[in-house]
């Protein structure tokens, strides 16, 4: 049964480690950016459902729903964002950004 957690436990933490990874050497493109920060929250929820499992406790599960709707929320805002910066521009890149009014 521990074996399960601590499965839980690492594959949340190489998850998140290559989402990290990929916001510090992606940073020109935003979908990559995006798709790392979508990354490190699977790798955080899986972290606390792995604790969750380990201490038989359900507030792991709770946390787990909670960036999950954190992260859906995110990626709404962030897919928007990129649909008007490419009307705007006819390019998607990070310095159109602050052309970005109203």
């Amino acid at each position: 049964m521990r074996e399960i957690a601590y499965n839980f436990l690492i594959c949340g933490n190489y998850i998140f480690a290559c989402g990290f990874v990929g916001t510090l050497f992606f940073r020109r493109n935003i979908l990559l950016i995006l798709m790392s920060l979508e990354l490190i929250f699977l790798g955080a929820s899986l972290f606390f459902v792995g604790v969750s499992y380990l201490k038989i406790d359900s507030f792991g599960a709770m946390c787990t729903l909670f960036l999950l709707s954190i992260a859906t929320g995110e990626t709404a805002v962030g897919l928007g964002l990129i649909v008007k910066i490419y009307q705007a521009n006819e390019e998607i890149s990070l310095e159109n950004f602050s052309k970005l009014t109203g």
